[in-house]
């Protein structure tokens, strides 16, 4: 990749990758990283030893240790990073649904976009729909889909289309967008980064080529918003530091503190190590000196414009542990910086998964189970400031925890 592309990409584009157990994912990863030139000398080494009949074996490129190599099951969480013609990208691979849940919604992990691997013969899985509907909760709405071992005898467009027409009924459902359909062999490279003749019925593009159309999301402008994270000292002056999530601000610039409701004004920005700067930009993490600045604490968030305000949060969530969450139990929940004590209230829909079938329950029953998806309210002892999870992910993302462990993972509706 020239300097020339590398520098007019603002940020490597980051892909999660979603498969079922044996449907090819580390196989599929390996290709791609192989086929890219994107091996190092010992990672194209252990490739090589792997040569059998069927040639290289793929998969090893994602085991970390050998030790991982149990069943052919990757047990290792992995961000790997390569480059094409056009951009740098990160995969992300979560295999675990706890872990996945965890990373994904927390916000530990951030993509752009979702790859699925789908295997020609079995389908789509449960735990790649209900990933899909997470990373669709949590705004990750574009899907690129390959439908992987079309090297298998019998497999061809008809089996293909069965396929694909599933994975376009799950994301009309979810309210998703399908960018591609693409029919691959990972063990033979068909269409994974070069285009195959062998599928020559199939006229759309390979998996890297589908991945260079997509774009890099920007930087938010507009709204000022920044979490207080924290104090510091400076001089004997009080600077609130935190991310500015989105906008920017001057000396000057007057903003809202809440959940409180009160006022103040920027007198000076400071960038560490360098002092005092004239300006913080979305993104950039910064200390304010603010005038009137009396009892602003961590959680308090400084906007220049309304934020939602209530102790009434209509929230969709995902549980992360086998004791049920009970309708009035109480909760610590989490905001961006905010911690309030809070109560679970009225579900009022279930997300339902099985045999490629996603079912909307509107009789939720009072609580809510390990790995189930839910609509419902959390009642808070205090106000709590926040905008929905699709407005700004950072003040609409939270957690749920119970004894100092976190027991679910959600957004604001």
């Amino acid at each position: 990749m020239s300097a020339a592309n590398r520098n007019a990409q603002s940020r490597p584009l980051a892909a999660v990758v979603v498969g079922d157990v044996d449907h090819g994912k580390s196989t599929l990863i390996g290709r791609l990283l192989y086929d890219t030139g994107s091996l190092d000398s010992e990672r194209m080494s252990d490739l090589e030893s792997s040569i059998g009949a069927g040639g290289p074996d793929f998969a090893r490129v994602m085991d970390a240790l050998a030790e991982e190599r149990r069943d052919r099951i990757t047990v290792d969480t992995a961000q790997t990073f390569f480059s094409s013609a056009v951009r740098d990208y990160v995969l992300i691979d979560v295999p675990g649904h706890r872990e996945f849940i965890r990373n994904m919604v927390t916000g530990a992990t951030k993509a752009d976009l979702a790859v699925a691997i789908v295997d020609v013969e079995r389908g789509m899985g449960d735990q790649t729909m209900r990933h899909l509907a997470i990373l669709n909760m949590i705004g990750v709405q574009r899907w690129v889909v390959v439908v992987n071992k079309m090297d298998l005898p019998g497999q061809g467009e008809k089996t293909f289309e069965t396929v694909a027409a599933s994975v376009r009924a799950l994301a009309k459902r979810l309210g998703s967008e399908v960018a591609a359909l693409i029919p691959v062999s990972a063990v033979r490279g068909d269409n994974v980064v070069h285009p195959s003749s062998d599928v020559n019925w199939y006229r759309g593009p390979s998996l890297l080529a589908a991945l260079d159309a997509e774009s890099v999301p920007g930087e938010r402008r507009g709204t000022a918003c920044m979490p207080v994270q924290d104090s510091y000292d400076m001089d004997g002056t009080p600077v609130r530091v935190g991310r500015m999530l989105s906008g920017s601000v001057t000396a000057g610039t007057r903003l809202r503190v809440e959940p409180g409701g009160g006022e103040v004004e920027v007198a000076h920005v400071v960038r560490f190590p360098e002092g005092v700067v004239e300006r913080a930009e979305p993104g950039e993490s910064v200390g304010l000196v603010l005038a009137g600045d009396a009892s602003i604490r961590r959680g308090d968030v400084l906007a220049d414009a309304p934020l939602r305000v209530e102790s009434s949060v209509r929230v969709r969530m995902a549980s992360l542990c086998e004791k049920p969450l009970r309708i009035g139990e109480t909760f610590t929940m989490r905001i961006g910086h905010q911690e309030m004590e809070c109560t679970l209230g009225e579900l009022t829909r279930r997300v339902v998964f099985g045999g490629e079938i996603m079912v909307v329950d509107e009789n939720p029953g009072r609580a809510v189970f390990f790995g189930d998806i839910v609509v419902g309210n959390m009642m808070a002892r205090n106000p709590v400031a926040f905008l929905p999870f699709a407005q700004c992910p950072e003040l609409g993302r939270l957690v749920l925890e119970r004894g100092g462990e976190a027991v679910a993972v959600g957004v604001v509706e």
